[in-house]
């Protein structure tokens, strides 16, 4: 890769796609720290590249990439601090960990000083001020609004250095669901190894039942005789408050939900052997995992295994993985004419943002009309009148998205019409809906939009949405803008 080639904004989706095929072969953090900072580098020649890993729930940073500091260099700023061993862990102030954790590529204009002062290690702080010349500084999070994995220092070199902040906001955010993908494969492995030994150490949630049968002997209900501290825990229950009582007097919804497994625990009670499960509870909105057992004739014990967060891991591992793919293959669609491609891009913009509905409309900055492209949903009806031309201006809210460069994000549907229309002449409502801006040569050449999604869209949905259909309307032949 080279600057040149990178700056073009028309080589952006072979630079993603490029990443993106890249990010999918690691399988190694280390690997992928290693990645950013070689290809930032490789992009930017005239700079310093310092990426930093995240420790201590981002307390503090680590080093461990730097590229255009020679060693020979931190050999003699630690001469000059008097130290024998470059530290690479440092603890940041409030103010730049705010920082850090930004998505977008932030530029510090403080000075090098005020920034090395509270951002790097004094090693390196020394080595800049010594043998460089900083132009700017700039940092952005590997992060999105829920994770934090660590933050990327840039400082230029040379005034001749161009930043294109879209192309670095895009890459490191592909690196992020890289290392999202990687840490989330590492966090189910070891909620596996902690299952085994919590299990073997019996601190788990426990609680030991008297089973309650019938005149028949079959098992109706279940009488709490002892509960450990974490069960308490677990369902935000106080034991002096319900041993003795029936299960169906403490949890009702339980006994109902889940009436088919505490029949077989009833079985065990009586019968012996051992049951080994994973169930979801409804009522807390949360995954479980059970061995149960019987210590004696006509009791039952569980221990219980909170999985929640490794279930919500898989899922969102298994999200990741399909949106790198879709990625991918967008980039090796083969197909004529270029509304199937159109048409299949929408289609994974509603599936990989949960929603019902996803569109494309073609912009004409000079006459400022917008005009549906293509359409995928079921939930509103897409009336005739909605392939004619419309007049921006008149779009209502949703039209922001040409007007002010970026992502719209709307909630508030309780606005009159036309303002939460997402064509004209519609008729039904929909709920959360999200809109971005398509680019050509810097210009704004269409508008795509997803929506009813069943939570509201957040950042990092707006960003693959935009990663995704810029990568579609790059192939689309009628983009170009209107002299």
């Amino acid at each position: 890769m080279q600057a040149e080639a990178i700056n073009d904004k028309d080589d952006l989706s072979n630079l993603i796609n490029k990443a993106a095929r890249k990010l999918i072969s690691l399988t190694c953090s280390k690997d992928v720290y290693k990645f950013i900072a070689d290809s930032l580098k490789e992009i930017l020649p005239d700079s310093i590249i310092i990426v930093n890993k995240a420790t201590d729930n981002g307390e503090y940073l680590e080093v461990v990439e730097i590229r255009g500091i020679e060693e020979d260099l931190i050999i003699q700023a630690l001469s000059i601090t008097g130290s024998d061993l470059f530290q690479r862990r440092y603890k940041v102030s409030d103010t730049f960990r705010q920082l850090y954790t930004k998505t977008e590529l932030y530029h510090h204009t403080g000075g090098l000083s005020e920034f090395a002062s509270s951002a790097l290690p004094d090693t390196i702080s020394v080595a800049l001020k010594s043998h460089f010349k900083i132009h700017d500084i700039f940092t952005i999070g590997i992060a999105d609004n829920a994770q934090y994995y660590g933050s990327v220092h840039l400082f230029t070199t040379s005034d001749k250095c161009t930043i294109n902040k879209p192309v670095i906001n895009t890459f490191i955010y592909l690196c992020f669901l890289c290392l999202d993908r990687i840490i989330s494969h590492q966090l189910k492995l070891k909620s596996d190894h902690k299952y085994e030994l919590l299990f073997k150490n019996m601190i788990n949630g426990l609680a030991v039942f008297k089973v309650v049968t019938d005149c028949i002997g079959t098992p109706v209900d279940y009488i709490f005789k002892d509960v450990n501290t974490n069960f308490e825990k677990m369902f935000e229950l106080e034991r002096e408050d319900i041993l003795g009582r029936k299960l169906s007097e403490v949890l009702p919804d339980v006994l109902e939900d889940s009436g088919k497994w505490l029949k077989k625990l009833g079985k065990i009670a009586t019968d012996g052997g051992t049951l080994q499960m994973v169930f979801y509870f409804p009522m807390f909105d949360k995954w479980f995992s059970v061995h149960a057992y019987s210590p004696q004739l006509g009791f039952c014990a569980i221990i219980l295994e909170n999985i929640t967060e490794r279930k919500t891991a898989e899922k969102d591992y298994h999200q990741l993985e399909l949106k790198l793919k879709c990625l991918s293959d967008i980039n090796h669609f083969r197909s004529s004419p270029v509304s199937d491609l159109i048409n299949y891009g929408l289609i994974k913009a509603s599936e990989l943002t949960g929603s019902k509905i996803a569109y494309i409309y073609k912009y004409d900055a000079h006459s400022r009309c917008v005009k549906m492209v293509s359409f995928s949903g079921s939930t509103v009806t897409y009336p005739a009148q909605a392939s004619k031309e419309v007049n921006i201006d008149t779009t209502g809210m949703w039209g922001e998205a040409a007007r002010l460069k970026g992502p719209i994000f709307i909630d508030d549907f309780d606005l009159p019409e036309p303002l939460r229309e997402i064509f004209p002449g519609q008729q039904e409502n929909v709920s959360h809906l999200l809109n971005i801006p398509l680019f050509t040569e810097g210009e704004v050449t269409a508008i795509a939009g997803v929506a009813e999604k069943e939570q509201k869209y957040e950042e990092v949905d707006a960003l693959f949405l935009s990663l995704l259909m810029d990568s579609v309307w790059t192939k689309f032949p009628g983009k170009q803008t209107q002299a």
